[in-house]
Order: C-alpha cells, then structure tokens, then sequence
C-alpha cells in the first residue's frame, strides 16, 4: 500500500497524499517540510524553481508562472529562456519533483489518482494526462476534485442516508454537486461549474469596485494592486459549504 498516492492539482497549491500502512490516507510532506506546494514556476538562467519562491515570483519577476491550470488545453503558450513551455508542461515540472521526493521515501509508486477540477474540458484532461507521463506517473486515475471531497465527507463525517448539496468555491472555479448516500455507497447525482469564476476571480471584481468607490469619494486613484482582500475568516481559508437536504445540516 506504500505506493499507492493521490495527488491533488490545484490552481493554488498541489499535494500527495499516501495510503499509510494502516490503511488511512495521510498527506505527503514535501522536500520543505509542507504538506501542500504553490503551483507555481519559476525559469531563472540557471534552473527552474517551483513552490513558494516561485510564488512569490509570480506577478513580478519575469518568467515566473502561476494559476496555470486554468490556461491548460487552452493551446496558451510561455517563453522562457530554457525554451516555449505549455501549461501542461508547468503542470508536468511541478509534479516531477514532488513524485520524486516520494520516490526517494517511499518507494517507487504503485498507484496513482490525479484529483482535477471537475470543470476542465477533455483537452484540458488529455493535457494533464501528458503531464503526468512526463512526471513519470503513468496512466493514473483523473478524479473530479468534487468527487474527492464528497468521498472524504461521507468517510470523515459518517454522512447519514439522504442526500446532500456541496458547493466547493476554490482559487480559480465554482462548482456545485449534488450527491446521494445510501448505507456507506455514495453517487453523484448532478454536477454543475463554472471555470474561471473562483475566489480569486471575485476578490478581483470586489478589489475593482473598490477602488472605484474610493476614488468616487477622495478623489485618488486606488489600483487594484494597492488593495489587499483576503478571503479568510480567522486562520480558515472560506472554501467548502455543504447542507444536507432533507438532512441535518452538517456545517
């Protein structure tokens, strides 16, 4: 079972995850000590650097590369001076090494399932199927992130028969899934989302408004750059609502 990993692509951040050797799954800590990495890129002169410097690169140095996976398929391309690189091709340098830390603790992998956004077009999965294979990870299992999350909450909150609707509002995409469990099965009765249209997307709108009401009022032009929104509350990112329908709600 040491070899079987799940990995979760996001637009923000990546993580693996491992069935441990009582059977649970637990999160892979990554070369830094992290359990989760910023999807992110960075092409220097002499290397490439993903992760947190990466994303602290992103937006102000040159060829440094973020939020990615919402271009995948797009046929969207990036120069950078180790050469032209797709957004399957960033996908692909991200993984790469965080296959291989595992590798060098874990053994080599046995298993692999990829969770994506439930919304990405079939180009878009083929895209990340070829970055997969040039991560060296080879005809894995694509899983809808909402899927993923549906399993988890039947698993972790021990969800009564009913059934249930989950919006999961991430970086980059909104969905919507309304799934059914019955005993300790669980099926996915309808799916709905919007790409593009994720936390991130609207703190951009909220940030734009903003500042155009402060320049109403003062008369100084505010960027949205100069605008900090944070979409937290507390030490908790705002991320997934479910209510139970003819159920107790469960958060």
């Amino acid at each position: 079972m040491r070899g079987i990993i799940g990995i979760h692509l996001g637009v923000d951040e990546t993580q693996l995850a491992r069935i441990g050797e009582n059977g649970e799954p637990m999160l892979v800590f990554n070369n830094e000590f992290q359990s989760s990495t910023p999807t992110a890129v960075h092409f220097t002169n002499e290397k490439v650097i993903i992760g947190n410097l990466a994303k602290d690169a992103a937006g102000i140095e040159e060829h440094a590369f973020a939020e990615f996976l919402r271009d995948i398929g797009s046929g969207i391309t990036h120069k950078t001076p180790q050469g032209t690189f797709s957004p399957s091709d960033l996908c692909a340098l991200m993984l790469r090494p965080l296959i291989g830390h595992f590798n060098e603790y874990y053994g080599e992998v046995s298993g692999e399932s990829i969770a994506i956004p439930y919304n990405l077009g079939d180009e878009a999965r083929l895209e990340i199927l070829r970055a997969a294979t040039l991560a060296g990870v080879y005809k894995p299992d694509l899983i809808n992130d909402n899927t993923a999350e549906a399993l988890y909450l039947l698993n972790t909150h021990k969800l009564k028969k009913g059934k249930y609707l989950l919006v999961s509002l991430r970086a980059g995409t909104a969905d919507v899934t309304i799934f059914e469990v019955e005993r300790k099965s669980l099926s996915i009765a309808h799916v709905s989302g919007i790409q593009q249209l994720g936390l991130k997307d609207l703190t951009r709108c909220m940030s734009g408004i903003v500042s155009e009401k402060i320049a109403q009022k003062v008369g100084t032009k505010v960027t949205r750059d100069d605008l900090l929104m944070e979409y937290c509350i507390g030490d908790y990112s705002l991320n997934n609502i479910i209510l139970g329908l003819g159920t107790q709600n469960i958060f």
